[in-house]
């Protein structure tokens, strides 16, 4: 059985990597907020960016934890059982 410090030291490298990952996902907030921008310059408006910009973000962190890090959040769910 491992070590209790070599099994943190394991979880905080796998939450690290997950962490990166998750930040790496921004491709629905980015859409979002150019739409929104679009919008919102033609209504005079920046709630439509601040909408689009917040959904987007929402989006990017469903889609990471889901999908685009799957991986990630494997591993830091297998070590924390274990």
């Amino acid at each position: 059985m491992p070590s209790s410090t070599s099994q943190d030291e394991a979880l905080n490298a796998a939450s690290s990597e997950l962490n990166e990952c998750l930040f790496r996902q921004i491709a629905f907030c980015v859409a979002g907020a150019g739409v929104g921008f679009i919008q919102g310059y033609r209504t005079k408006s920046l709630a439509p960016l601040a909408i689009g910009g917040g959904v987007g973000t929402l989006m990017d962190t469903a889609y990471g934890w889901n999908i685009g890090c799957a991986v990630e959040v494997a591993k830091v769910d297998a070590l924390k059982k274990s």
